[in-house]
Formats: structure tokens, sequence, C-alpha cells
């Protein structure tokens, strides 16, 4: 897989924007902050055990 991005530069960037997209919905600070803050009010509330 790896040679194959080597060899081919429009597909390496084609994956490197698909991997920044998928990083960047997953891990940006609102995302995490918000999940966070969630999970929070469902221990809080005594929803689920933590």
């Amino acid at each position: 897989a790896v040679t194959e991005l080597l060899q081919d530069r429009q597909r390496a960037k084609a994956f490197g924007v698909a991997a920044r997209r998928t990083v960047e919905g997953t891990y940006d600070l609102d995302v995490c902050v918000t999940r966070q803050l969630a999970l929070m009010d469902l221990v809080a509330s005594g929803s689920i055990q933590g």
C-alpha cells in the first residue's frame, strides 16, 4: 500500500486529504469537549455508572 502511494502522487494526496478530514472530525477540540461533557452529564445524572 505504501509503495502504491509513493508511486501515485494523486492517490497519495487524496489519501492525505481524507485522512486529515477523519482526524479533524474525530479529534477536533470542540467535538471532543462536547462528547466529554455529554458523558459527564450522563454520569452525573446517574444514567450510567462510572
